[in-house]
Protein backbone atom coordinates (compact mmCIF):
# COMPACT_ATOMS: atom_id res chain seq x y z
CA UNK A 1 0.00 0.00 0.00
CA UNK A 2 1.46 3.39 -1.06
CA UNK A 3 1.86 6.41 1.16
CA UNK A 4 -0.86 8.20 -0.75
CA UNK A 5 -3.33 5.34 -0.25
CA UNK A 6 -2.67 5.26 3.51
CA UNK A 7 -3.45 8.99 3.79
CA UNK A 8 -6.88 8.71 2.00
CA UNK A 9 -9.82 9.27 4.42
CA UNK A 10 -11.86 6.17 5.14
CA UNK A 11 -15.32 6.15 3.56
CA UNK A 12 -18.11 6.50 6.08
CA UNK A 13 -20.62 3.73 6.32
CA UNK A 14 -24.26 4.63 5.84
CA UNK A 15 -26.12 5.12 9.10
CA UNK A 16 -29.89 4.65 9.42
CA UNK A 17 -31.68 7.71 10.77
CA UNK A 18 -34.45 5.47 12.04
CA UNK A 19 -32.76 2.75 14.13
CA UNK A 20 -29.23 4.28 14.34
CA UNK A 21 -27.37 1.22 12.94
CA UNK A 22 -24.83 1.40 10.14
CA UNK A 23 -24.98 -0.29 6.76
CA UNK A 24 -28.40 0.82 5.56
CA UNK A 25 -30.69 3.85 5.42
CA UNK A 26 -34.24 4.41 6.69
CA UNK A 27 -35.84 3.39 3.39
CA UNK A 28 -34.38 -0.13 3.65
CA UNK A 29 -34.66 -0.35 7.44
CA UNK A 30 -36.68 -3.31 8.68
CA UNK A 31 -37.10 -1.95 12.20
CA UNK A 32 -38.56 1.47 11.39
CA UNK A 33 -42.10 2.08 10.16
CA UNK A 34 -42.33 4.95 7.68
CA UNK A 35 -45.62 6.84 7.98
CA UNK A 36 -47.74 6.48 4.88
CA UNK A 37 -49.18 9.61 3.30
CA UNK A 38 -52.97 9.81 2.92
CA UNK A 39 -53.99 8.17 -0.34
CA UNK A 40 -54.88 10.48 -3.14
CA UNK A 41 -58.55 10.50 -4.02
CA UNK A 42 -59.31 8.37 -7.02
CA UNK A 43 -60.56 10.07 -10.16
CA UNK A 44 -64.14 8.94 -9.63
CA UNK A 45 -64.35 10.47 -6.13
CA UNK A 46 -62.82 13.72 -7.37
CA UNK A 47 -65.27 13.79 -10.26
CA UNK A 48 -68.29 13.35 -7.94
CA UNK A 49 -67.12 16.10 -5.58
CA UNK A 50 -66.44 18.42 -8.50
CA UNK A 51 -69.87 17.77 -10.02
CA UNK A 52 -71.56 18.41 -6.63
CA UNK A 53 -69.74 21.74 -6.20
CA UNK A 54 -70.50 22.83 -9.74
CA UNK A 55 -74.17 21.85 -9.47
CA UNK A 56 -74.53 23.98 -6.34
CA UNK A 57 -72.79 26.89 -8.06
CA UNK A 58 -74.95 26.74 -11.17
CA UNK A 59 -78.10 26.24 -9.09
CA UNK A 60 -77.35 29.47 -7.20
CA UNK A 61 -76.24 31.35 -10.30
CA UNK A 62 -79.48 30.45 -12.09
CA UNK A 63 -81.60 32.25 -9.46
CA UNK A 64 -83.16 35.45 -10.74
CA UNK A 65 -82.93 38.79 -9.02
CA UNK A 66 -86.20 40.31 -7.85
CA UNK A 67 -87.19 42.95 -10.38
CA UNK A 68 -87.29 46.38 -8.79
CA UNK A 69 -89.31 49.33 -10.01
CA UNK A 70 -87.10 50.54 -12.90
CA UNK A 71 -87.84 54.22 -12.24
CA UNK A 72 -87.14 54.09 -8.51
CA UNK A 73 -84.22 56.53 -8.75
CA UNK A 74 -86.39 59.17 -10.41
CA UNK A 75 -89.24 58.56 -7.97
CA UNK A 76 -87.03 58.84 -4.88
CA UNK A 77 -85.29 61.90 -6.31
CA UNK A 78 -88.61 63.68 -6.85
CA UNK A 79 -89.89 62.72 -3.40
CA UNK A 80 -86.66 63.81 -1.71
CA UNK A 81 -86.98 67.17 -3.45
CA UNK A 82 -90.08 67.76 -1.27
CA UNK A 83 -87.89 67.83 1.85
CA UNK A 84 -87.76 71.31 3.32
CA UNK A 85 -90.73 72.49 1.25
CA UNK A 86 -93.71 74.16 2.95
CA UNK A 87 -97.32 73.60 1.97
CA UNK A 88 -100.15 75.98 2.74
CA UNK A 89 -103.54 74.28 2.56
CA UNK A 90 -106.62 76.52 2.46
CA UNK A 91 -110.30 76.31 1.65
CA UNK A 92 -112.69 79.08 0.72
CA UNK A 93 -116.00 79.01 2.59
CA UNK A 94 -118.65 81.75 2.59
CA UNK A 95 -116.13 84.21 1.24
CA UNK A 96 -113.57 83.38 3.88
CA UNK A 97 -110.17 81.71 3.38
CA UNK A 98 -109.58 79.05 6.04
CA UNK A 99 -106.18 77.44 6.64
CA UNK A 100 -106.12 73.65 7.00
CA UNK A 101 -103.46 72.14 9.23
CA UNK A 102 -105.38 69.36 10.96
CA UNK A 103 -103.15 66.28 11.07
CA UNK A 104 -106.20 64.01 10.65
CA UNK A 105 -106.69 65.17 7.04
CA UNK A 106 -103.10 65.91 6.02
CA UNK A 107 -102.42 62.37 4.76
CA UNK A 108 -105.23 62.32 2.19
CA UNK A 109 -104.64 65.92 1.09
CA UNK A 110 -100.93 65.39 0.50
CA UNK A 111 -101.72 62.64 -2.01
CA UNK A 112 -103.51 65.27 -4.10
CA UNK A 113 -100.56 67.64 -3.66
CA UNK A 114 -97.76 65.19 -4.46
CA UNK A 115 -99.30 63.11 -7.25
CA UNK A 116 -99.32 65.75 -10.04
CA UNK A 117 -95.68 66.63 -9.35
CA UNK A 118 -94.59 62.98 -9.45
CA UNK A 119 -96.66 62.39 -12.58
CA UNK A 120 -94.86 65.23 -14.36
CA UNK A 121 -91.63 63.28 -13.97
CA UNK A 122 -92.95 59.74 -14.40
CA UNK A 123 -95.38 58.99 -17.22
CA UNK A 124 -96.01 55.45 -15.94
CA UNK A 125 -97.20 56.68 -12.53
CA UNK A 126 -100.97 56.31 -11.96
CA UNK A 127 -103.37 57.09 -9.15
CA UNK A 128 -104.84 54.16 -7.30
CA UNK A 129 -108.51 53.68 -6.41
CA UNK A 130 -110.01 56.21 -4.01
CA UNK A 131 -110.29 55.00 -0.40
CA UNK A 132 -108.65 51.69 -1.30
CA UNK A 133 -105.20 50.18 -1.71
CA UNK A 134 -102.82 51.06 -3.32
CA UNK A 135 -102.39 54.83 -3.47
CA UNK A 136 -100.41 54.68 -6.73
CA UNK A 137 -99.40 52.27 -9.50
CA UNK A 138 -96.30 52.04 -11.67
CA UNK A 139 -95.55 50.41 -15.05
CA UNK A 140 -99.05 49.30 -16.06
CA UNK A 141 -99.98 48.36 -12.48
CA UNK A 142 -97.04 45.94 -12.12
CA UNK A 143 -95.81 47.93 -9.11
CA UNK A 144 -97.75 49.42 -6.22
CA UNK A 145 -97.02 52.30 -3.87
CA UNK A 146 -98.51 53.25 -0.54
CA UNK A 147 -98.06 56.82 0.70
CA UNK A 148 -97.84 57.32 4.46
CA UNK A 149 -97.24 60.50 6.46
CA UNK A 150 -96.54 61.13 10.11
CA UNK A 151 -95.64 63.91 12.50
CA UNK A 152 -92.97 63.34 15.20
CA UNK A 153 -93.42 59.57 15.58
CA UNK A 154 -94.96 57.10 13.08
CA UNK A 155 -98.41 55.92 14.10
CA UNK A 156 -100.00 55.32 10.71
CA UNK A 157 -101.71 52.07 9.72
CA UNK A 158 -99.81 49.79 7.36
CA UNK A 159 -102.92 47.70 6.89
CA UNK A 160 -105.74 45.93 8.64
CA UNK A 161 -104.22 42.72 10.01
CA UNK A 162 -106.97 40.31 8.91
CA UNK A 163 -107.21 41.89 5.45
CA UNK A 164 -103.43 41.81 5.05
CA UNK A 165 -103.31 38.09 5.86
CA UNK A 166 -106.05 37.46 3.30
CA UNK A 167 -104.09 39.41 0.66
CA UNK A 168 -100.95 37.36 1.38
CA UNK A 169 -103.01 34.21 0.83
CA UNK A 170 -104.16 35.30 -2.61
CA UNK A 171 -102.42 33.86 -5.66
CA UNK A 172 -99.08 35.68 -5.85
CA UNK A 173 -99.95 37.66 -2.73
CA UNK A 174 -96.63 37.13 -0.91
CA UNK A 175 -94.62 38.26 -3.96
CA UNK A 176 -96.85 41.28 -4.43
CA UNK A 177 -96.84 42.55 -0.84
CA UNK A 178 -93.16 41.84 -0.10
CA UNK A 179 -91.48 42.76 -3.35
CA UNK A 180 -93.85 44.69 -5.59
CA UNK A 181 -95.18 47.16 -3.02
CA UNK A 182 -93.10 50.11 -1.79
CA UNK A 183 -93.94 52.63 0.91
CA UNK A 184 -93.44 56.36 0.29
CA UNK A 185 -93.21 57.71 3.82
CA UNK A 186 -93.03 61.42 4.62
CA UNK A 187 -92.30 62.96 7.98
CA UNK A 188 -93.75 66.43 8.38
CA UNK A 189 -94.20 69.22 10.92
CA UNK A 190 -96.79 71.99 11.21
CA UNK A 191 -95.14 75.39 11.55
CA UNK A 192 -97.12 78.64 11.47
CA UNK A 193 -100.12 76.94 9.87
CA UNK A 194 -97.90 75.49 7.15
CA UNK A 195 -97.01 71.86 6.59
CA UNK A 196 -93.25 71.40 6.26
CA UNK A 197 -91.87 68.17 4.81
CA UNK A 198 -89.00 67.04 7.01
CA UNK A 199 -87.83 63.69 5.65
CA UNK A 200 -88.67 61.13 2.96
CA UNK A 201 -88.27 57.33 3.33
CA UNK A 202 -88.56 54.67 0.60
CA UNK A 203 -89.17 51.30 2.27
CA UNK A 204 -90.53 47.76 2.12
CA UNK A 205 -93.15 46.51 4.54
CA UNK A 206 -90.62 44.29 6.33
CA UNK A 207 -88.49 47.41 7.07
CA UNK A 208 -91.37 49.34 8.61
CA UNK A 209 -92.67 46.88 11.18
CA UNK A 210 -91.09 45.91 14.50
CA UNK A 211 -90.46 42.36 15.71
CA UNK A 212 -89.77 42.68 19.42
CA UNK A 213 -92.99 43.92 20.99
CA UNK A 214 -95.89 42.21 22.75
CA UNK A 215 -96.93 40.70 19.42
CA UNK A 216 -94.55 39.13 16.85
CA UNK A 217 -95.19 42.13 14.56
CA UNK A 218 -96.02 45.62 15.84
CA UNK A 219 -99.79 45.75 16.09
CA UNK A 220 -102.67 47.93 17.21
CA UNK A 221 -105.00 45.88 19.40
CA UNK A 222 -108.52 47.01 20.24
CA UNK A 223 -110.59 45.07 22.79
CA UNK A 224 -108.52 41.91 22.26
CA UNK A 225 -108.85 42.25 18.47
CA UNK A 226 -105.66 42.35 16.42
CA UNK A 227 -106.66 45.36 14.39
CA UNK A 228 -103.97 47.20 12.39
CA UNK A 229 -100.34 46.49 11.55
CA UNK A 230 -98.29 49.46 12.72
CA UNK A 231 -94.71 50.68 12.12
CA UNK A 232 -92.02 50.88 14.77
CA UNK A 233 -89.73 53.85 15.51
CA UNK A 234 -87.92 55.53 12.62
CA UNK A 235 -84.43 54.77 13.94
CA UNK A 236 -85.11 51.03 13.58
CA UNK A 237 -86.41 51.12 9.99
CA UNK A 238 -82.98 50.59 8.50
CA UNK A 239 -81.88 47.70 10.71
CA UNK A 240 -79.95 45.13 8.62
CA UNK A 241 -81.56 42.16 10.41
CA UNK A 242 -84.95 42.95 8.89
CA UNK A 243 -85.49 40.53 6.01
CA UNK A 244 -88.39 39.07 4.01
CA UNK A 245 -87.88 35.73 5.78
CA UNK A 246 -88.09 37.33 9.22
CA UNK A 247 -91.29 39.07 8.20
CA UNK A 248 -92.90 35.83 6.96
CA UNK A 249 -91.78 33.92 10.06
CA UNK A 250 -93.33 36.57 12.31
CA UNK A 251 -96.52 36.77 10.24
CA UNK A 252 -96.97 33.03 10.74
CA UNK A 253 -96.40 33.45 14.49
CA UNK A 254 -99.10 36.13 14.45
CA UNK A 255 -101.55 33.81 12.69
CA UNK A 256 -100.90 31.10 15.29
CA UNK A 257 -101.32 33.48 18.24
CA UNK A 258 -104.19 35.65 16.98
CA UNK A 259 -107.45 34.56 18.68
CA UNK A 260 -109.75 35.51 15.81
CA UNK A 261 -107.98 34.32 12.63
CA UNK A 262 -109.89 31.41 11.08
CA UNK A 263 -108.57 28.48 9.04
CA UNK A 264 -105.08 29.02 10.44
CA UNK A 265 -103.32 25.93 9.07
CA UNK A 266 -104.53 26.52 5.54
CA UNK A 267 -103.40 30.16 5.63
CA UNK A 268 -99.99 29.22 7.06
CA UNK A 269 -99.50 26.51 4.43
CA UNK A 270 -100.49 28.88 1.61
CA UNK A 271 -98.11 31.63 2.74
CA UNK A 272 -95.23 29.20 3.40
CA UNK A 273 -95.66 27.49 0.03
CA UNK A 274 -95.58 30.81 -1.81
CA UNK A 275 -92.49 32.00 0.04
CA UNK A 276 -90.58 28.73 -0.47
CA UNK A 277 -91.37 28.88 -4.19
CA UNK A 278 -89.95 32.41 -4.34
CA UNK A 279 -86.76 31.25 -2.60
CA UNK A 280 -86.25 28.58 -5.28
CA UNK A 281 -86.62 31.11 -8.09
CA UNK A 282 -85.16 34.37 -6.78
CA UNK A 283 -82.23 35.60 -4.77
CA UNK A 284 -83.11 38.20 -2.15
Amino acid sequence: MSVFESNKPKARKRKCSGCGQEGHNIRSCKKTTIPVLAPKLDNETEKIECEFTLSNYFKFSELETIQQYPNSEILTSVCKSFEGQEILLTVTFMGKIIHICNCNVVGDLLEDVFYPIIKENLDDFEEGPKQASPDYYGINKHFEFEQKVFMKSPGFDIGNFTSYINMLCEDGGVYKKLFKTKYLVFEYAIINEKIKIIKFHYLNVYNLVGYSGKTPITMQIKKNMWYNIRPESVKKWYCSTKTPKLFIDKIIECINLCPHIEDKMNKITTINTQFESLKLKYTF
